[in-house]
């Protein structure tokens, strides 16, 4: 966790103007992504997706339970626990990619209080079953569809590729963790898809967000 958070490349994220990774992965891999009826619930789960982020970022920084968690924050907290990734970790780590040329905030990169080995967790909340429908009409990826899921799987993909080939530090594990997922609103756990995982992809995935940066604005250290 340390070679992460002492590496240049984390210095000099402070100072780069970069947006996040989320529309630029629509622009570059699912242009033609047309939001499934009822895939993401209504207006309400915003707010708590970002009360559920606040949460658990104060609890990692201080270790303090807030005085009325939200149901969602607890499951969360509950599966680092039961994964021995309850210390030793960080919340909204930025992470600047030279390969990919783009800056991203990770939600919670972990530490295993047992092996030390990298988890990466991206925390998602509102969203049921229906963010697996999509068709595969996505670029550079044939193979995968356009859908929520699949967006979620690039994402969390391009931050252990990030850390993996610009801050060169093994990653062990990945997760997705949809908090209040489906009508029974519990945790679902997605870990990171085997076709994302690949060296190869991850190449890939890095190299298409590059091409995608003008080269006058590419950032260098």
């Amino acid at each position: 966790m340390d070679a992460i958070l002492s590496h240049p490349l984390s210095r000099k994220a402070s100072s780069v103007k970069m947006r996040g990774l989320t529309k630029p992965i629509k622009k570059v891999f699912f242009k033609k992504f047309k939001k499934p009826a009822r895939s993401v619930k209504g207006g309400s789960s915003k707010k708590i997706g970002i009360k559920v982020h606040a949460q658990v970022e104060t609890y990692v920084k201080t270790g303090v339970l807030p005085s009325r968690p939200h149901s969602y924050t607890l499951s969360i907290l509950k599966f680092l626990k039961q994964k021995h990734l309850r210390h030793k970790f960080s919340s909204e780590v930025p992470l600047l990619s030279l390969k990919g040329q783009f800056l991203t905030w990770s939600d919670l990169i972990c530490e295993n209080t047992e092996t030390g080995a990298l988890t990466v967790i991206s925390l998602k909340t509102g969203y049921s079953a229906g963010m697996h429908r999509g068709q595969l009409n996505t670029n550079y990826l044939p193979e995968v569809k356009n859908s929520y899921a699949s967006q979620h799987q690039v994402q969390l993909a391009l931050e252990v590729a990030c850390i993996e080939h610009d801050y060169h530090v093994k990653v062990k594990e990945a997760y997705i963790l949809y908090a209040g997922f489906g009508p029974k609103k519990q945790l679902k756990v997605v870990p990171l898809a085997k076709w994302a995982k690949t060296e190869y992809m991850q190449k890939h995935l890095l190299a298409c967000m590059s091409k995608s940066v003008n080269a006058g604005k590419k950032v260098t250290l």
